[in-house]
């Protein structure tokens, strides 16, 4: 059971080529449901991981990886098809960018404060990706000029630009934080 957790991460990174593809070809609905599976595996990598008692840096650094991989490489294909506003994808892709490049000077510059995800940054995933399988599932043209449908994707577009400003805002407080202590 130890090895599953990073399994699952390493799983996440494996499907988004198929991921991509499927949304390249406007195959929305597999890509929802193949999304939403990999968002399962997203919240039970750590379950597992903390349950077994098999947190380890690599698995830390492998979820946090295929977190970013999935994120980013899902939005760019959602705004290149003009699925979602052009600023939200900016601001998804630089937060994601700059959370990971906090990652990886912390891990060159060996500093010793700790970086584990925050709370905020959890739900910000979950609803990143509620508002990847939302949209996927209604892009389909009789459902998507439903008023109700877009008063939900609003709400949701809304909720993901507070949560991902929020999160970063507070990623930036704690490494300057940490990074001045150090």
């Amino acid at each position: 059971m130890n090895y599953l957790p990073n399994t699952l991460s390493l799983l996440r990174i494996i499907l988004v080529p198929l991921i991509l593809w499927l949304l390249i070809q406007d195959l929305f609905v597999i890509s929802a449901i193949t999304i939403s599976i990999v968002g399962l595996t997203d919240y039970f990598d750590g379950y597992l991981a903390r349950k077994y008692n098999s947190e380890s840096l690599v698995g830390f650094y492998l979820d946090a990886i295929a977190d970013k991989i999935l994120i980013i490489t899902i939005y760019l294909i959602l705004g290149v098809k003009l699925l979602l506003p052009t600023y939200l994808i900016i601001l998804i892709v630089f937060r994601e960018t700059l959370v990971s490049g906090a990652y990886l000077l912390k891990f060159l510059l060996d500093l010793k404060f700790n970086l584990k995800p925050i709370l905020i940054s959890k739900i910000n995933t979950f609803l990143q990706i509620a508002l990847i399988v939302f949209v996927c599932l209604f892009t389909i043209n009789q459902f998507n000029q439903l008023e109700a449908v877009m008063i939900v994707r609003n709400f949701l577009i809304a909720i993901v630009t507070i949560t991902t400003i929020v999160s970063l805002l507070l990623y930036i407080i704690i490494w300057l934080k940490a990074v001045g202590s150090e």
